[in-house]
C-alpha cells in the first residue's frame, strides 16, 4: 500500500513546519503548511486531507478555535479529519481534555517524529476502517 495520505501542517514557525514537511515527505506523504488557523480553514473550503498536525499556540485564531471551527464545518467528512494537538506550553491537560476540545491526540513539544509519525500512522489506518 502506498502511502500517498495528505498531511496538513498548522505551524507558525517556519523551521518547525519546515523539519517537520521534511521528514513527513521523506514518508511520501503529501503537505500542506499553513502558519495560522485562517490559512487552514480557507484551504479547508476547496480542499481535503486525512490528518491535521495543529499548533496551539497560533497568531489570531489559537489552534484550539481553529479545531472548534474545522468540527463545525458542514461538510461531515471534513469535520472528522483527525487533528493532533502539538504544544509547547505545559498546559497539564490530559488526552480527555484535549479530546473534549476536539482534538484526536495531542503531542508535548518537542516532538518524537518516530512516535508521532507511528501515530499519525494509526490514526489514518483506523480512520481508514472506519469509514469503509
Amino acid at each position: 500500500m502506498l502511502n500517498t495520505h495528505t498531511i496538513m501542517i498548522v505551524e507558525e514557525s517556519s523551521d518547525i513546519s519546515m523539519i517537520t514537511s521534511r521528514i513527513f515527505q521523506y514518508q511520501k506523504w503529501q503537505v500542506v503548511k499553513a502558519s495560522t488557523g485562517d490559512e487552514a480553514l480557507s484551504f479547508l473550503i476547496s480542499n481535503v486531507v486525512d490528518i491535521i498536525l495543529m499548533d496551539i499556540n497560533l497568531p489570531g485564531m489559537s489552534g484550539v478555535e481553529c479545531c472548534e471551527k474545522i468540527r463545525h464545518l458542514p461538510d461531515r467528512f471534513k469535520s472528522s479529519i483527525p487533528i493532533i494537538a502539538v504544544t509547547g506550553n505545559n498546559l497539564n491537560l490530559t488526552l480527555n481534555e484535549y479530546q473534549s476540545m476536539g482534538f484526536t491526540y495531542f503531542y508535548q513539544k518537542p516532538v518524537d517524529f518516530g512516535i508521532l509519525i507511528d501515530k499519525i500512522k494509526s490514526i489514518i489506518e483506523k480512520n481508514i476502517k472506519d469509514k469503509s
